[in-house]
C-alpha cells in the first residue's frame, strides 16, 4: 500500500524469558531395546564434534580428556592405579573419576580407603574430578558415613592442583560441579545405582541434578557448541526423572549432549536415547 505498516521483524520482541525450571512431566518413553556398540577402550575420550550453533562457536575441533570409574576396587588394583595415572599425559587438561572408588564386599568403605585412593589420585599430572557411586555411598554399611568420607576427601580434590579450570558448583548440592572449555560445557551430577533406601531423596536428588543442568545450560546458550554431562549410573528406569526432562532440554536447545558414566565394567556408547538425536552416552 502507500503507507505500508511497519516492518514487523524491524524491532524484534526481547529475548526468551530465563530457562523454565521444570519440563514437561509425562513419563519419559522407555530406553530403547537395541543391542549397543561395543568397541575397544580408547585411550583417551573424545567429546563429540560440535554441531553449528548461531554463535561464535568453532565448527570442527575436539577436547580430549580423560575417565575413569569402579575403580580401584582391589589390592591389586590400588597398585596399577600410579602407573596408570602415570601414562596420562601432562598435557591432559583433566582426569574424571565416575565413582565406586570403593567395594564395599572388600573395603566396608571405611575411611581409610578413601585417604587411600586420594593421595593415589593425588599423584596425576593434571586435576581430578569426582562424582560418587553408589559403592561410595548408599552401597556403604554406613552409607552417611561413608557419603561424609567421600565429601571430605573427594568433594574438592581438584583443588589440590594449580589449575585455571573455573569451577562453579550448585549451592544446595556442592558434589555436583560445571566448567566451560573451547566452547563444551562440562556438567557432573549425583547420579547413583541401587539400593534406593529412601525413595524421596532419591527423587529430590534427581530433581536437584536436572534444575543444575538447565541452570548451567542456560547461562552458556549463546556460546555452547555441546555438552558433556557426567554420572555414575547409566539411563535407566531407577533414575528416569533425571533423564526425561534432561533429553527434552536437549530438544529444547538442539545441542548434542554426551552423557559419560559408569557402573557397567564394559566399554559401550548408545545414541538417540530415548528417541532424541541430539543425546548419546558412553560407558
Amino acid at each position: 500500500t502507500a503507507d505500508p505498516t511497519a516492518d514487523p521483524t524491524a524491532d524484534p520482541t526481547a529475548d526468551p524469558t530465563p530457562a523454565p525450571t521444570t519440563f514437561p512431566t509425562s513419563s519419559p518413553t522407555p530406553l530403547p531395546t537395541t543391542t549397543p556398540t561395543v568397541t575397544t577402550a580408547p585411550t583417551a575420550l573424545r567429546s563429540e564434534s560440535p554441531t553449528k550453533m548461531p554463535s561464535s562457536a568453532p565448527t570442527d575441533g575436539f577436547i580430549e580428556f580423560y575417565a575413569m570409574t569402579d575403580y580401584p576396587y582391589a589390592a591389586r588394583e590400588v597398585k596399577k592405579l600410579p602407573k596408570h595415572l602415570a601414562a596420562i599425559p601432562a598435557d591432559a587438561p583433566f582426569i574424571f573419576h565416575l565413582g565406586d572408588t570403593n567395594n564395599p564386599a572388600n573395603t566396608n568403605c571405611t575411611e581409610d580407603t578413601f585417604i587411600t585412593t586420594r593421595d593415589l589420585l593425588a599423584t596425576a599430572k593434571s586435576p581430578v574430578f569426582l562424582t560418587p557411586g553408589e559403592n561410595d555411598w548408599n552401597a556403604c554399611p554406613y552409607p552417611d558415613q561413608a557419603l561424609s568420607h567421600w565429601r571430605q576427601y573427594f568433594e574438592r580434590l581438584e583443588e589440590t592442583w594449580n589449575h585455571t579450570i573455573s569451577v562453579k558448583r550448585q549451592p544446595n548440592r556442592q558434589e555436583n560441579i560445571a566448567f566451560f572449555m573451547d566452547f563444551v560445557l562440562f556438567v557432573s551430577v549425583n547420579i547413583v545405582g541401587e539400593p534406593m533406601s529412601n525413595p524421596a531423596e532419591w527423587k529430590d536428588r534427581l530433581t536437584d541434578d536436572f534444575d543444575w543442568v538447565v541452570n548451567v545450560m542456560y547461562q552458556h546458550r549463546e556460546e555452547m557448541s555441546s555438552v558433556v554431562i557426567f554420572g555414575h549410573a547409566p539411563p535407566d528406569m531407577y533414575n528416569s526423572h533425571f533423564f526425561g526432562p534432561m533429553v527434552e532440554a536437549a530438544n529444547f536447545y538442539r545441542v548434542p549432549i554426551l552423557y559419560v558414566h559408569g557402573h557397567g565394567h564394559t566399554f559401550e556408547t548408545k545414541s538417540s536415547i530415548y528417541s532424541s538425536p541430539y543425546v548419546s552416552t558412553l560407558q
